[in-house]
C-alpha cells in the first residue's frame, strides 16, 4: 500500500475537489479536472512500472496487488473528497457520478482490472445521497465502512434542507462513534 500511497499527490487531489462547486443545476457533458490530475498521475505510475517490468520481472499476484491497492488509494480519495462538500445538488450528486465513472473508464484500461476492486464504495456513498431522510438513517446504520467523518459529510449535504433531520442523524452518527461495537 505504501508503494501506491506514494504515487499520488493526496491533498492536491482533495485540495482540487475542494474547489469544485457542487451546487450544480444541470450537469455538463465534462468531467472535473481532478478527475483528469488522478488518472495523469495513475498513467505516469503505469510507465514507471513499465520501466520496473523491464528491469526485473514482476509476478504477475504483486502486478495485481499493487493496482488493486491504487484503486483503494484512489477510491477512498474520492469518498474522502466527496464528503468534504459544503453543499451538493442532485446536480453536483450526478456530477459526482459523472466523474466517478469517467475515471472507472480509463482506470479499468489502465490497470486492466475488471471489476475495479472497492467501485462499491464509491458508487454506495454516492447513492446514498439520494435517499429519503428515514432509509438514510438505516442505511448510516448498515454501512459500517465509512468514517464518521464521511457519515457526516454526507448526511451534512443530504438533509441540507431539513435541519430537524440533519440534527437527528448527527445524533445517531455520533451514538454509533461512541459505541463502536454496534458499527
Amino acid at each position: 500500500m505504501t508503494v501506491a500511497a506514494q504515487a499520488f499527490d493526496l491533498r492536491q487531489i482533495l485540495s482540487s475537489m475542494a474547489k469544485i462547486n457542487w451546487e450544480v443545476k444541470d450537469v455538463m457533458s465534462q468531467h472535473n479536472s481532478y478527475i483528469d490530475m488522478i488518472l495523469k498521475e495513475v498513467h505516469i505510475f503505469t510507465v514507471r512500472l513499465e520501466q520496473v517490468a523491464m528491469k526485473v520481472p514482476i509476478p504477475h499476484a504483486a502486478y495485481k496487488c499493487l493496482w488493486e491497492n491504487i484503486a483503494h488509494i484512489v477510491t477512498h480519495t474520492l469518498v474522502q473528497g466527496f464528503s468534504e462538500a459544503k453543499k451538493c445538488t442532485n446536480g453536483g450528486r450526478a456530477l459526482m457520478q459523472l466523474d466517478f465513472t469517467q475515471f472507472l473508464t480509463k482506470f479499468e484500461k489502465m490497470s486492466q482490472l475488471r471489476p475495479v476492486p472497492h467501485k462499491e464504495y464509491v458508487e454506495n456513498y454516492v447513492k446514498a445521497y439520494y435517499l429519503p431522510d428515514i432509509e438514510l438513517e438505516k442505511w448510516i446504520k448498515e454501512h459500517k465502512e465509512y468514517s464518521s467523518k464521511h457519515l457526516f459529510g454526507l448526511v451534512s449535504c443530504a438533509c441540507q434542507n431539513n435541519k430537524k433531520m440533519k440534527q437527528k442523524l448527527m445524533q445517531v452518527i455520533e451514538e454509533l462513534e461512541k459505541n463502536p461495537f454496534n458499527r
